[in-house]
């Protein structure tokens, strides 16, 4: 039962017997001593074991009265309690410029799992303690020995020879020392990258998941997250690959897209799936990337698909502002939660659109040799028509997919670091595609200004680096198609494998922890 319940402060001032003033998400004193900040605001209590008695019937005979002990519920440690006090303190700030719900909806479900696994507890201590590194851009010493303790702790796990039988643990762990990187990184340092770590592991339990019984639940969501982040690095990473077990049972994990669908624009589910975000539909992109003219008719449908599917979320994204907007009080409403993720969807279905119009942009007949198809959508070519598109359709529709790449980042630049790290990846790719006539001038020069900014919220990006070599390489094969007037077979794919050979930019963290190798990657290889 519990006894008499304590103050609320922090464990730092509890433990220095100082008075907390539990302001959130750090105490006064926690923030100018640099402290981790745990257990604020929390109520306290002490337990003790009861013994249970059976109810007694009418005058029982002394000797046989049987005295029950309850089984005692294996209670969390006191470590392991606040430290999960501390991640669901993490969990808790809604802030979107600082909300951590941004890296996956399993999230809620990790501190039922906490005391399981040494891997796992260590990497969400080494989270929790680089989480306020989000907010000053300074690695403190402890952020960083727990980083260090955790990659070890990982080590350790990997090692062991019933290592599948807690796979979804150690994934999970990867996934947190991941981002653990992104915070504490710094300009300049680079490590292996992450996707090529997760990929490793994924490779190496293929087979052991049943994918189509895991449900809708923790493990299907994590599964989901992993692969998404393998599936984007895989874009720019000849070296980051998918095993073909995750091909073979990507429709288990995605949404309503499948291999037979794609030749036609599905119909959709409602809410914010479409077609062209389903993972099955994103899982063809590298391939697309890599050998362009071999599914070039794949990426001319996959790219009328996504015209559609924009043209259908911007609909939808218009009428709940319009919604929102005529309510009494719109900041009360909770519809607000909806709209960060309309305009991550929006987002990424930008940047897979443009990138299917840069790899057309490489194949497309020139504007004479075809007239325009006419067509209703801002964006150009009509999504029935079977046809390659013109260039000058293909430039049409660049031109508009640039300039709402521009408002969204525009609009949503005030939600970062945290609420806008999906941005970069369409500033990239419009910056690609975006001509350097002197029309479209003062467009380059915003992205890559844009592309500056998001560079400065973590260390470890690339964005600039990125975005200048993809752009250098696709203009120069794209004058050259120009000029001789052919397809670009054999020369796009050699290109694209040049640029994708190239720095990758999605490095991190360098050793700065003794002891240690210093990532994710060197503790799974």
């Amino acid at each position: 039962m519990p006894g008499v319940p304590s103050g609320r402060g922090c464990e730092a001032c509890r433990k220095a017997k100082k008075k907390c003033g539990q302001e959130l998400p750090s105490c006064l004193r926690c923030t100018r001593r640099g402290l981790q900040c745990n257990g604020n605001g929390e109520r306290r209590y002490k337990f003790i074991q009861e013994e249970i008695l059976p109810k007694r019937k009418k005058e029982p005979s002394p000797d046989k009265a049987v005295i029950f002990l309850a089984k005692p519920v294996p209670a969390l440690s006191d470590e392991v309690s606040s430290l999960a006090s501390a991640f669901v303190s993490t969990l808790s700030i809604t802030d979107p410029r600082y909300s951590v719900m941004c890296y996956g909806v399993f999230l809620p479900d990790i501190p039922a799992r906490m005391g399981k696994h040494p891997a796992l507890d260590a990497s969400i201590a080494a989270l929790t303690h680089a989480y306020p590194v989000v907010h000053t851009s300074q690695p403190t010493q402890l952020a960083l020995s727990k980083y260090g303790s955790a990659l070890a702790a990982l080590r350790v796990a990997l090692e062991d020879d019933d290592v599948k039988k807690s796979m979804l643990e150690i994934l999970c762990a990867i996934y947190f020392l991941m981002v653990t990187q992104i915070w504490l990184s710094r300009p300049g340092e680079r490590t292996l990258s992450h996707g090529e770590a997760i990929a490793s592991v994924l490779d190496a339990v293929a087979g052991t998941f049943d994918i189509t019984n895991l449900g809708n639940g923790f493990a299907h969501q994590l599964l989901a997250a992993l692969c998404l982040v393998v599936l984007m690095e895989s874009v720019f990473n000849p070296k980051c690959n998918l095993h073909p077990w995750y091909y073979t049972n990507i429709v288990a994990l995605s949404g309503p897209a499948s291999p037979k669908n794609l030749d036609t624009h599905a119909s959709k589910k409602g809410g914010l799936t479409h077609d062209s975000l389903c993972l099955w539909t994103l899982a063809q992109i590298p391939l697309y990337v890599r050998n362009p003219s071999r599914y070039l008719i794949e990426i001319n449908i996959a790219y009328r698909n996504a015209l559609v599917d924009l043209q259908e979320l911007s609909t939808r994204k218009a009428r709940f502002l319009t919604h929102i907007a005529s309510l009494p009080d719109p900041s009360k409403s909770p519809l607000g939660s909806v709209l960060p993720l309309l305009q991550t969807a929006h987002s990424t279905l930008l940047a897979v659109t443009l990138i299917y119009n840069i790899l057309l942009s490489l194949y497309c007949p020139s504007s004479d040799s075809i007239p325009p198809t006419l067509t209703n959508l801002p964006y150009g070519p009509s999504p029935y028509s079977s046809t390659l598109p013109s260039q000058s359709e293909l430039d049409h529709s660049a031109t508009h997919l640039i300039s709402e790449v521009l408002i969204l980042a525009h609009t949503v630049s005030r939600y970062r670091p945290l609420g806008a790290a999906y941005m970069p990846i369409a500033l990239v790719a419009a910056y690609i595609v975006c001509p350097a006539s002197p029309p479209n001038t003062s467009e380059q020069d915003m992205l890559m200004g844009m592309l500056r900014e998001w560079e400065t919220d973590f260390g470890c990006a690339k964005w600039v680096g990125v975005a200048e070599r993809c752009r250098g390489k696709f203009w120069e094969m794209r004058t050259r198609g120009e000029r001789w007037g052919i397809m670009m077979q054999g020369v796009a794919q050699e290109g694209w494998s040049e640029v994708a050979n190239g720095e990758v930019g999605l490095s991190s963290a360098e050793e700065r922890v003794g002891g240690c190798e210093g990532d994710v990657g060197c503790a799974v290889q």
